[in-house]
């Protein structure tokens, strides 16, 4: 395993009315942020940053600065830290400067002329603030869960509302954590220090405005010129970049862009792929290798062994204080460490190509509101393609009831009959029944349709923007790149890509000919061989997942949450815990991938307690001898 480090974070303390004990923030400050890092201070204000933090104080104005503005360079004109542009901007145009930058980060702007400020998060959520309201009135907050427990005298009880909606569908409500009291600001969002009051805002959120004009080829030509764009913006002179590759359209997509601005950016990239020879359920290295050769990339292969998602997880949570959002590090972490052991500190993939390339479904609720029955029956059977020439009827009437009739119900008419039939979200057989701070049908709404535009686009807007926090991808992906030392820069978690996809009509994502994702994949002809371009057959990881977690992880899961001292008691039913481990589905057998999500579900939400009652369990458990890392080997490399 890779030894612990110290997170690269910003941290600090404010209170409108003056910092209670400010000697005692400022020195805590300076400890948590090591000799190396920054700290500063204004009687309301202290702020620090760890070595790779950026911070400047000018005419009253103290910015902290954890992150990368993508476009530095156009708003100075000239070579300055992002921290001292930062104070520029919020003297020109107040809290109106953060709508003006792009990339990943997490700020901190105090005016102590104005007694005004703020802090925010990056528009896609790739960094984060999390943030508690303390005894003493000041508030504390940090850009990592791990930081902001170390400002803290006391660590915070479990959220037991967090850990059921987690135990159900591995997200948590709201802005809310597993520590009762922290909350996170998110993506897009601001919390103004203001007058004594703080206020949380969006300052980003898209506008609906008319699809763009021009037919196929000219649309799928710029939505290719758009990603050319974004991946640019990810890489600086002198960063040496590695993409997580597969044999799917996403990172092939990214790929093709990267290599196809190599020679203007002077950056050669390298591509990191998992392999599985032999295991036709998964295995993708045919693809691959055709992409690495038609792109003339330096591309290089590991064959991975079921093994390794719980050591992974516990690694995580060590490190990062949250659970690990799935099982997946299993497969991409020993990627991104064969790439920085080859010097990579820029880590690309094709991470959220699923909402931004997708199908918009809605798109049958808009025809139903304009009592275009026949044509939005009609769309209902061009999606999910099947291979067939009719989609069977009954499977067609089933997708027209959910995407059409209910999604073309009014939020408040949908409330009403949902409440009128008493659904409620079914439950697992092993979970206990959720106590009174549980809200289940609020946690479970089709909220998205109180956003201005047609329910396509509302629905859209929700999935690239809310959506994608809700899941944890950006935090995933940063602590993932952050464990061995590099930059996580996804390029389809962007601004100004997400803002053009959304101006695409919606048809343009049914073609009963393509699997999914016909746009791009039009884009991408004479980029990627057509094997991959057109590829039908998308392989489903879930099966190494599976045999992962029911082969050599099992025996220390099942140590860990079928006994009868399990935290878990007081969520779960610990006979009904036993009967899902005993239960073992098998591959493609009935509810298989639920077990997975189910085990994974809740050895982290167990490993999550017994870490807070003993911050050296997840490192003692890693000592266990038979909690095994990921089992590789280094395939082949071109």
């Amino acid at each position: 395993m890779i030894d612990p480090f110290e997170p690269q974070a910003i941290a600090g303390y404010f209170r409108a009315d003056g910092l209670r004990g400010q000697d005692h923030a400022n020195a805590t400050l300076r400890d948590v942020v090591g000799p190396e890092g920054h700290v500063a201070s204004d009687g309301m204000l202290a702020v620090g940053g760890t070595s790779s933090a950026y911070l400047h104080q000018e005419d009253g104005v103290l910015c902290c600065i954890e992150g990368r503005i993508s476009n530095l360079r156009e708003l100075a004109g000239q070579s300055q830290s992002p921290a001292a542009v930062m104070c520029g901007l919020y003297r020109r145009f107040g809290r109106g400067a953060i709508d003006r930058l792009r990339g990943s980060f997490a700020i901190a702007v105090w005016d102590s002329e104005k007694g005004a400020g703020f802090l925010a998060q990056d528009q896609t959520g790739r960094r984060a603030i999390y943030y508690i309201l303390q005894a003493d009135g000041n508030l504390a907050f940090a850009s990592e869960v791990t930081t902001l427990l170390k400002l803290l005298s006391t660590k915070p009880a479990p959220d037991p509302a967090a850990l059921t909606q987690w135990l159900l569908e591995l997200t948590v409500p709201g802005q809310s954590t597993f520590y009762a009291g922290i909350r996170r600001i998110g993506a897009a969002h601001r919390l103004d220090l203001d007058g004594g009051k703080l206020v949380r805002s969006r300052y980003w959120l898209p506008t609906y405005t008319r699809p763009l004009r021009g037919d196929r080829d000219e649309l799928a030509d710029a939505l290719w010129h758009e990603l050319e764009a974004t991946v640019r913006s990810r890489v600086d002179p002198g960063d040496r970049s590695g993409i997580i590759l597969s044999g799917g359209i996403d990172s092939s997509a990214v790929a093709a862009a990267a290599a196809s601005i190599k020679d203007d950016i002077g950056v050669e990239p390298r591509s990191y792929s998992a392999v599985f020879p032999g295991d036709d359920r998964i295995d993708e290295s045919e693809r691959i290798a055709a992409i690495v050769e038609a792109l003339d990339l330096e591309g290089v292969q590991l064959q991975l062994r079921p093994s390794g998602s719980l050591a992974l997880a516990l690694d995580y949570l060590d490190r990062w204080g949250l659970p690990a959002p799935g099982p997946g590090g299993a497969l991409e972490q020993p990627l991104v460490e064969q790439a920085a052991a080859a010097g990579v500190n820029v880590i690309l993939d094709g991470q959220g190509g699923d909402e931004l390339f997708g199908q918009s479904p809605f798109v049958i609720a808009d025809r139903v509101r304009r009592g275009r029955l026949v044509s939005s029956f009609s769309l209902a059977g061009a999606m999910f393609p099947t291979g067939r020439p009719r989609m069977p009827w009954r499977q067609r009437r089933r997708i027209w009831t959910y995407y059409g009739a209910w999604g073309a119900l009014s939020p408040r008419l949908h409330s009403a009959l949902r409440d009128a039939r008493g659904r409620t979200r079914s439950l697992p057989e092993w979970l206990l029944p959720p106590g009174p701070e549980f809200d289940q049908r609020a946690a479970f709404d089709w909220a998205w349709k109180a956003y201005d535009g047609p329910r396509w686009w509302a629905q859209r807007v929700d999935l690239l923007t809310e959506g994608r926090e809700r899941i944890g991808v950006a935090d995933y992906l940063r602590h993932r790149a952050a464990m061995v030392g590099a930059d996580a820069r996804p390029p389809l978690l962007d601004v100004d890509l997400i803002e053009f996809c959304l101006r695409l009509r919606p048809e343009l994502g049914f073609d009963p000919t393509v699997q999914d994702r016909p746009l791009i994949r039009h884009a991408l002809r004479g980029r990627v061989p057509e094997a991959v371009r057109l590829n039908r057959v998308k392989s489903n990881v879930g099966a190494f997942y599976y045999d992962t977690l029911s082969g050599p992880d099992l025996a220390p899961i099942r140590r860990l949450i079928a006994t009868p001292d399990a935290r878990l008691r007081e969520y779960a039913d610990l006979i009904g815990v036993e009967r899902l481990l005993e239960s073992l589905p098998g591959v493609d057998g009935p509810g298989w991938y639920e077990w997975v999500s189910a085990v994974w579900r809740l050895v982290t939400v167990e490993t999550w307690l017994r870490q807070q009652e003993d911050a050296g369990f997840a490192r003692g458990m890693l000592e266990e001898p038979d909690v095994v890392p990921t089992i590789r080997a280094v395939y082949s490399a071109r």
